[in-house]
């Protein structure tokens, strides 16, 4: 994943978030997508990725199933295209505006990625997450999925929520339990397995030609892998 650009695709549904003005109408407002996630750590972290640089104020993250958790950008943070975002769940330190490297090197922080820190936890069972543009415009989306267990009552929803602001895949999804076929499980089938992840492992999305595409598919995320917060 190192020293790559970022793939912004063809087919972008937050595409026109890249360009909207922020505010004083000078800074375009930057256009990121969800690349790498690990719900089962000490310290819960989620990374984003710009495919297209800007400011960063006012666009949010949010779970959509029963952890509440829901961050939004904060005013004063610029980022090219290519940077990476960590987002830190329990963490005690978010970068300076201007300087990524203020929250230093001592791992989870990196002096190459932006560092933002918040309260909350994910729980590792099924979780659905929504990027918003600061206009509250979805521009990405991914569902996680663990192979067994249930799944919490709201997915199926939320995973239809992602389907109907077109992040995700369109497949008919649907989820009944009673009938034993896994036909009828499609709401799991198409979401992202992150089964086996421990606490030096992580989901990453980075399969394919076009791994940041909109909307997004369960193809294009990898199994557990090693961890590598802050570079892609």
């Amino acid at each position: 994943m190192d020293a790559s650009t970022p793939d912004a695709g063809t087919e972008d549904a937050g595409a026109g978030d890249a360009g909207s003005l922020d505010g004083g109408g000078s800074t375009p407002e930057a256009s990121l997508r969800i690349t790498e996630i690990n719900p089962d750590a000490p310290q819960d972290l989620i990374e984003l990725v710009a495919v297209t640089g800007g400011t960063l104020t006012g666009i949010s993250l949010q779970e959509l199933t029963n952890s509440d958790f829901a961050f939004t950008f904060p005013q004063g943070f610029t980022v090219e295209t290519g940077a990476v975002l960590v987002l830190h769940l329990g963490g005690s330190c978010t970068d300076a505006p201007g300087d990524p490297a203020s929250c230093g090197q001592t791992a989870p922080f990196s002096a190459s990625a932006w560092d933002f820190s918040m309260p909350g936890t994910l729980s590792y069972s099924g979780k659905v997450l929504e990027l918003l543009s600061s206009k509250s415009v979805p521009v990405d989306g991914v569902p996680f999925v663990r192979a067994s267990g249930e799944m919490p009552l709201s997915i199926v929803a939320a995973i239809q929520r992602l389907q109907a602001d077109r992040v995700w895949d369109a497949t008919p999804c649907i989820h009944d339990m009673t009938t034993g076929f896994a036909k009828d499980r499609y709401c799991r089938n198409i979401a992202a397995d992150w089964s086996g992840l421990n606490e030096s492992s992580s989901i990453m999305r980075i399969s394919g030609t076009t791994p940041l595409t909109t909307p997004g598919l369960k193809t294009q995320w990898s199994g557990p892998l090693p961890s590598r917060w802050g570079s892609y």
